[in-house]
């Protein structure tokens, strides 16, 4: 694949988890890279754990416990509860797994037990799976949902339809970013940074206080406008905005809502002091969230050590998961857990039964074990007992004609807010002896060389509309002009 591309791709991993003061904007940047994200036969797809209904999409319904391979040019995947979404690199979307829903949304009653293709679009570029219904969103920003919609969890504005068969759109907007399907409800952020739910009430899962009724239309949740990721449980949903901050509302059982008591909530509280939070992922009574600094922290239920603190205790606020600062992205299934390293390493934890580990075994696991021996893996998600992931074995490095090499070792310097029109700052997770910096093209060619301005800033405005690396010592990062 061209140098190129492989630049592009590695631009979506590594800025997501680097969010420490970016914008909300900054998910717009991932979601746009990943639509034209690498290539081709080297994205190569995989899935493990519970196929009953052939979610796997491996042409069987063997329950699998290490990685097996689905197929190539994958670029963006989604496990739902027993059925599972696929995005390739054309933008076409695929799906697998029970169909009773109408989950896989392909105007069809019948299970797959392969990919199928959804539709004769080519623009799609984000999806997520809840229980028994999805949501997708297409490069025009425009969001469709389809699947039950018993409880208007599809969002289609019609509440006498129990389940939609393909994919409908939901109201009229085209800007929406990121969305998640949750047990019977869903929420979705636009480009303003709003947070909207809809589906399901119970507990307040929709964040939208003493509302106590199903909501058929996304309807905005407060009036914040910085939100920039949101994820959901069985009944309870985490939100986390450009400040790093993570908030959580519904039913707070086991303390998933990591509060620090057992308290339902029907609007977004806070979650501790910590404002450098880049990512997070809610499963069934837990959560995961990984640091700026690397560090991995988890909070809730904790009956099948799906915490990974190595001990079966729930917990109510967020605790660290042991001592690696390496971190970079997160994903869980119902009971279980997996964290992806920012050199390319998955590993997993919490229960095993059925093989959703993916090590090979069956026995629940109380603290991180890796999956394999690969380091190039890319993407993870995970179903309520069944996993997905992306691996990307075109190598790991991509040469830069000054006598050095950008390799998968992003560390030390964080750019914001990212994209950017005019200035540029930098945060730097370590010592750098030297204030001199280089701006690169993707290219490799050196384009600007300085001195860092106050409050370590950089002014960018000469710079043509594209993806640059910028050069401290030995140290890099990576941002787009707008």
């Amino acid at each position: 694949m061209s140098e190129l591309l492989k630049l592009i791709y590695m631009i979506k991993i590594y800025f997501l988890p680097n969010m420490k003061h970016l914008k909300f904007q900054i998910l717009t940047v991932f979601i746009l890279l990943t639509s034209v994200a690498t290539a081709q036969t080297n994205n190569k797809l995989y899935s493990w754990g519970y196929n009953s209904t052939s979610q796997l999409g491996l042409g069987d319904d063997v329950e699998k416990s290490t990685p097996q391979l689905v197929g190539n040019n994958f670029k963006c995947a989604a496990a739902g509860y027993d059925f599972s979404l696929f995005i390739n690199q054309k933008g076409e979307l695929f799906a697998s797994g029970a169909n009773g829903h109408g989950q896989c949304g392909d105007s069809d009653y019948r299970d797959h037990t392969i990919p199928q293709k959804i539709g004769k679009d080519t623009n799609w570029k984000f999806v997520t799976a809840g229980w028994n219904h999805a949501l997708g969103i297409n490069t025009k920003g425009e969001l469709y949902g389809w699947g039950s919609n018993a409880d208007f969890e599809s969002g289609i504005g019609v509440d006498t339809i129990y389940n939609v068969f393909v994919p409908r759109k939901i109201g009229n907007d085209s800007n929406w970013i990121y969305a998640s399907g949750g047990s019977y409800f869903s929420l979705a952020i636009n480009s303003k940074g709003e947070l909207y739910s809809w589906g399901g009430y119970d507990d307040g899962t929709l964040g939208l206080g003493n509302v106590l009724q199903n909501q058929y239309v996304p309807q905005r949740v407060g009036t914040d406008s910085n939100w920039v990721k949101v994820t959901t449980g069985r009944n309870f949903s985490i939100a986390l905005n450009s400040k790093g901050q993570i908030f959580s509302f519904g039913n707070n059982r086991y303390g998933q809502l990591g509060l620090g008591h057992l308290v339902k909530q029907n609007k977004p509280q806070r979650v501790g002091n910590d404002s450098n939070f880049t990512d997070v992922a809610a499963g069934w009574y837990h959560v995961l969230a990984v640091k700026s600094n690397g560090e991995l922290y988890s909070w809730g239920r904790n009956n099948v050590g799906q915490l990974g603190i190595g001990n079966n205790i729930d917990q109510t606020i967020p605790v660290r998961v042991g001592v690696n600062s390496n971190w970079k992205s997160v994903a869980t299934g119902s009971v279980h857990s997996l964290a992806m390293t920012t050199n390319g390493k998955i590993f997993s934890f919490g229960d095993n039964s059925i093989g959703q580990l993916g090590v090979g075994l069956t026995k629940d696991q109380t603290i991180p074990n890796r999956i394999g021996n690969d380091s190039s893996w890319t993407f993870v998600s995970s179903g309520t007992a069944h996993c997905l992931a992306i691996l990307n074995d075109a190598g790991q490095s991509a040469g830069i004609n000054d006598g050095f090499e950008i390799t998968e070792r992003f560390s030390g310097i964080q750019a914001y807010p990212n994209p950017t029109n005019d200035m540029l700052h930098l945060d730097f997770n370590d010592r750098i002896s030297t204030a001199q910096y280089s701006i690169y093209s993707i290219s490799g060619s050196k384009i600007q060389q300085g001195v860092l301005g106050e409050n370590n800033s950089i002014c960018v405005s000469n710079l043509i509309s594209g993806v640059y690396f910028i050069r401290i010592g030995n140290k890099f990062a990576k941002f787009v002009k707008e």
